[in-house]
């Protein structure tokens, strides 16, 4: 067996992070940054432009019209996979897109909760 840590759900990291905030104590083990230019921050140049959106928009047209017009010709087996090659990768990308966005709004949420 190897020691990989397990991913931590959404849930539990926002968890965390209230822990962290409401106890206004650093992690043990781990010293707080004080270093201005190690703070991460989400920007206007990291949203997604109109653009990016659009060409997802239109690779998941084109994918939909595709397993349309295939479903008729294949089993469900053949056809439940060939669902999976082509969203796949199209989710992904927008899931890549999309990430930064979700992330800043949950937290933004959860801080909103915390110190109204």
């Amino acid at each position: 067996m190897t020691d990989t840590p397990e991913e931590m759900s959404m849930n539990e990291v926002l968890a965390s992070i209230r822990q962290m905030l409401s106890d206004d104590v650093k992690p043990e083990g781990e010293p707080l940054d004080t270093d201005i230019e190690d703070i991460f921050v989400l920007t206007p140049a990291m949203r997604v432009s109109d653009a990016q959106a659009q060409d997802i928009h239109e690779k998941m047209k084109l994918a939909l019209q595709k397993l349309a017009e295939q479903k008729q010709k294949q089993s469900p087996a053949d056809y439940q996979a060939l669902v999976k090659a082509e969203l796949q990768p199209i989710l992904k990308d927008w899931l890549k897109e999309q990430l930064p966005a979700l992330i800043e709004k949950a937290l933004d949420e959860e801080i909103t909760k915390l110190f109204g």
